[in-house]
């Protein structure tokens, strides 16, 4: 099972809706940059700049021979600032 992280606060840095119903995002928390991916999300895609709130599993993503640290998302809610 992957790890489950909770980050209060990170800021959007990037953020796209794929085949008009999932969401990719990238996302600062402190110094760290981290990639996330949302299944079924891209209604609750947040805009660049913005702040938010996630919950979500880390797991390790292959892709063409790199291998990554990415957040799967399960939850994603905008920080009213």
């Amino acid at each position: 099972a992957p790890a489950m992280l909770h980050i209060g606060d990170a800021e959007v840095l990037d953020a796209r809706v794929l085949k008009g119903e999932h969401l990719r995002l990238a996302v600062r928390h402190g110094e760290r940059r981290l990639d996330a991916f949302g299944f079924g999300l891209a209604s609750a895609a947040p805009r660049v700049g913005e702040h938010v709130e996630i919950h979500g599993g880390l797991r390790r993503d292959s892709f063409r021979g790199r291998t990554s640290i990415e957040l799967r998302i399960s939850s994603v809610h905008r920080l009213h600032q």
